[in-house]
C-alpha cells in the first residue's frame, strides 16, 4: 500500500539526486527513472545481488564437480579392493548408473524447477545430495554403492539446470 510517507520519502530522495547522478542516468538509455532509488543505490543493490548470487550458484558447482570426481580418488584410495569393484565390470557399473541417472534425469529437474521454485528446488536436492554424499561413508557391498550412485545421479541431475534458470531469472535482457 503506498502511502503519504512514502511518497514524501520518494519526494525527498528525487530532491537528494546528486547531479553527477542525473548526469548519469541521462547519458544512460536502459536506466530506469526510479522515484525512490537513485541510480547509484540502484547499481548497490545489483552488486549486492550479484555477490551472493554468484558466489553461492558457483560454490554449489563447484562442490558438484568435486563429486564428480571423488569415485576415481576412492578407488585410488583403495575403495576399489574393499567393495570387490575388481571382479567384472563392476566398476564400470558403478560408474555408469550415476551418468546414466544424471543425463537422464536433467529434462524432469528443468521441468520441476519451474514448477517448485529455485529456492525450494535447488535447496532441497542440495541437502538430499548432500544425505546422499555422506551415505556414501557407510557403504560396505557394491550394491549399496551402486544404489548409491543412482540415488546421486537423480539429485546431482537437478544442479545445472537449477543454476541455469535461477540465473536466467535474475539476469534478464
Amino acid at each position: 500500500m503506498y502511502t503519504q510517507a512514502d511518497e514524501k520519502i520518494s519526494d525527498d530522495n528525487v530532491k537528494n539526486r546528486t547531479d553527477e547522478d542525473r548526469e548519469i542516468m541521462s547519458s544512460d538509455a536502459a536506466s530506469d527513472d526510479d522515484p525512490i532509488y537513485s541510480y547509484r543505490e540502484q547499481k548497490k543493490i545489483i552488486h549486492r545481488v550479484d555477490r551472493r548470487l554468484v558466489v553461492m550458484c558457483g560454490l554449489l558447482y563447484c562442490f558438484s564437480l568435486i563429486d564428480r570426481g571423488n569415485l576415481g580418488n576412492a578407488s585410488i584410495a583403495g575403495m576399489t579392493k574393499d567393495l570387490h569393484l575388481d571382479k567384472g565390470f563392476r566398476y564400470s557399473t558403478v560408474v555408469l548408473v550415476f551418468f546414466a541417472t544424471y543425463v537422464s534425469f536433467q529434462p524432469i529437474a528443468a521441468v520441476l524447477i519451474r514448477k517448485l521454485r529455485p529456492r525450494l528446488f535447488l535447496s532441497s536436492i542440495s541437502l538430499l545430495w548432500g544425505v546422499t554424499v555422506m551415505g556414501f561413508g557407510f557403504v560396505n557391498k557394491y550394491t549399496d554403492m551402486v544404489g548409491l550412485r543412482v540415488v546421486l545421479g537423480i539429485f546431482e541431475s537437478g544442479i545445472y539446470p537449477g543454476i541455469a534458470y535461477l540465473l536466467s531469472t535474475w539476469y534478464t535482457r
